[in-house]
């Protein structure tokens, strides 16, 4: 279930991995990638919300490529990518590409970003989870929307 946070942003809750880690993530039609803060992150924002633990998951495999991402509003992530099985109640599951996130500046208020904007603004070439779901058929007809009132 999403909802209006504020007006301008729409987050609900999404799982990843097995078992599933669930995290409140905004869903952002601006940027590609997504994230969650990692346990490996000392950040006070980061330790705050929920993190994700790799060592947890059955699904996990190590990319270990580092990430950073810069917003246009002067706000930024830091941290790795690494591949798991994004399980979830509406969407099936498979092989998603996530930024786990060690280091932040000012994103406070969420677990997380769920980037549904094209690949061409996917920072360092990370398949966005909707093209993922397009390439797999997981979507027909491959489209999403959000209704606003």
């Amino acid at each position: 279930m999403l909802f209006l946070k504020s007006e301008m942003q729409y987050v609900g809750p999404i799982t990843i991995g097995t078992p599933p880690h669930s995290f409140q993530v905004q869903f952002d039609t601006g940027s590609s990638n997504l994230w969650v803060f990692s346990t490996q992150s000392t950040d006070s924002v980061c330790t705050a919300s929920p993190r994700y633990d790799y060592s947890a998951s059955s699904t996990y495999t190590a990319n270990g490529t580092s990430i950073s991402v810069e917003y246009g509003d002067g706000s930024n992530v830091q941290g790795y990518v690494s591949k798991r099985r994004r399980d979830g109640e509406r969407l099936p599951g498979q092989q998603q590409t996530v930024a786990e996130i060690t280091t932040e500046q000012d994103m406070s208020g969420m677990s997380g970003l769920f980037g549904l904007a094209y690949d061409i603004l996917s920072e360092d070439g990370v398949v966005p989870v909707f093209e993922t779901l397009m390439a797999q058929g997981s979507v027909n007809p491959p489209l999403f929307s959000f209704y606003l009132t």
